[in-house]
C-alpha cells in the first residue's frame, strides 16, 4: 500500500526522535516529518495560482529547520511573472488558523484530507530519502500517516519541491 496509518502511544511526543523512529519502525530519524501550516500575511488575493496562496502546507523533516528567508525568496521567484514581489511575508499560522484550514489539531496535521485545499511544499531534502518513506501527522495526535513513496505523493498532490530547510 502507498500509505497506512499507525497508532502511537500517548507519550509519543515526549520521546526522543530516535525512540519515535523505533516506535514507528522508521528507517531513521530523517524519515520523521511534520506538516506545518504557513501563512503569507501580505498575500495579494488578486493574483491567482498554485504558487500564490495565502496558506501553504509545508512538509519538513524533524531533523531540519525551516529557512524562512529561503522560503520567502523561492516563493517570490516562482511569482516573478506576477509582479507581486513585495506581497510575501511568511509566518506560522496560529493554532486557530491551522485548525480552520486543515481541520486538524496541533501535532495531528496531515497534508491530505484537509478542510481546505492549499498548496503543499515539500522540503527538497525529503526527496533524497532512501527508502522514500516518510511518517507524518495522521489527523489525530496519536495517529501517524506512513507514506510509502514520497515521490508519488509529491506528484499526485502537485507539491512544490523547494530547498527550504537546513539540517539541525
Amino acid at each position: 500500500s502507498q500509505y497506512h496509518f499507525l497508532r502511537t502511544q500517548a507519550n509519543y511526543y515526549s520521546l526522543s526522535l530516535s525512540e519515535r523512529a523505533a516506535v514507528l519502525r522508521a528507517p531513521g530519524e530523517d524519515h520523521l516529518c511534520k506538516s506545518l501550516i504557513y501563512r503569507n500575511t501580505n498575500w495579494d488575493s488578486t493574483v491567482k495560482g498554485h504558487q500564490n496562496s495565502e496558506y501553504y502546507c509545508i512538509v519538513l523533516q524533524y531533523t531540519h529547520m525551516l529557512d524562512n528567508d529561503r522560503l520567502n525568496a523561492l516563493i517570490k521567484m516562482l511569482n516573478r511573472k506576477n509582479d507581486i514581489s513585495r506581497s510575501f511575508s511568511f509566518r506560522f499560522a496560529t493554532e486557530e488558523e491551522s485548525l480552520d484550514i486543515s481541520g486538524f489539531k496541533h501535532n495531528a496535521i496531515a497534508p491530505i484530507g484537509m478542510k481546505k485545499q492549499i498548496p503543499i511544499i515539500v522540503s527538497s531534502s525529503i526527496m533524497n530519502l532512501v527508502p522514500p518513506i516518510i511518517y507524518l501527522g495522521g489527523g489525530l495526535v496519536d495517529l501517524k500517516l506512513k507514506l510509502a513513496n514520497i515521490h508519488d505523493f509529491a506528484t499526485k498532490t502537485k507539491a512544490l519541491i523547494l530547498n527550504i530547510s537546513t539540517p539541525r
